[in-house]
């Protein structure tokens, strides 16, 4: 706005209606109609740093189902007889009439439909209960707790609001580590699952190799 003002006083062009610094009176703001400058000053808005409260006590019973529900879906995840169904899938896929169908065999599993649904339940669940966290948080007096729409992101809410309370309170560290625990979990199960996927490719690799030489 101050390049917009003339020797006058005035805003210069098509300036629109609002609150802009005051040429006459340096720390303050009044308002512009459009026109002319209005009687109206106030202070420039500026928004306060948040309030810390080392007092309250950030633990709550949904943030800690939010870190530790990820468990359920590794645990789900796990039970799955991956090397039966992997197994299934590679000899249809060598069966001319399955052929065509053999790689939908895995998504095709009860097994693997189960988890899928476990897993998209428990997302729900971990929105849900990031909504009555950041509500309770809000009812003990925690300043703009961290926004719990996050939650939709997996873990970004944990770690999020973990960190916005240590920084108001000095507290909360134990839910990074439990979301980092979890998460680690989840690595060490997709871990062996990739290692089982291997392990029967190879596997079936060497029968197929097997069988060509039997023939010769």
């Amino acid at each position: 706005m101050t390049d917009n003002i003339s020797a006058s006083g005035a805003p210069t062009g098509a300036t629109p209606a609002g609150w802009y610094a005051d040429p006459w009176a340096p720390g303050v703001v009044r308002y512009w109609d459009g026109a002319v400058w209005t009687p109206h000053v106030q202070a420039p808005h500026v928004q306060a740093p948040p309030t810390r409260t080392p007092e309250v006590n950030t633990q709550t019973v949904w943030i800690w189902l939010i870190a530790l529900l990820p468990l359920v879906s590794v645990l789900t995840i796990v039970i799955v007889p991956w090397r039966s169904i992997l197994e299934e899938t590679i000899a249809a896929s060598m069966d001319p009439r399955r052929a065509p169908f053999a790689s939908l065999g895995i998504y095709t599993s009860p097994w693997y439909l189960l988890a899928m649904f476990v897993g998209i339940v428990l997302s729900g669940l971990i929105v849900w209960f990031a909504y009555l966290d950041h509500r309770e948080l809000r009812a003990r007096g925690i300043d703009r707790p961290f926004p719990w729409p996050w939650a939709f992101l997996n873990s970004v809410y944990a770690v999020g609001r973990a960190i916005v309370s240590i920084r108001r309170t000095g507290r909360g560290a134990g839910v990074l580590w439990a979301v980092g625990l979890a998460n680690l979990a989840g690595l060490i199960a997709g871990g062996v699952i990739v290692g089982i996927s291997i392990e029967v490719t190879l596997d079936s690799i060497t029968d197929i190799v097997r069988s060509a030489n039997s023939y010769r």
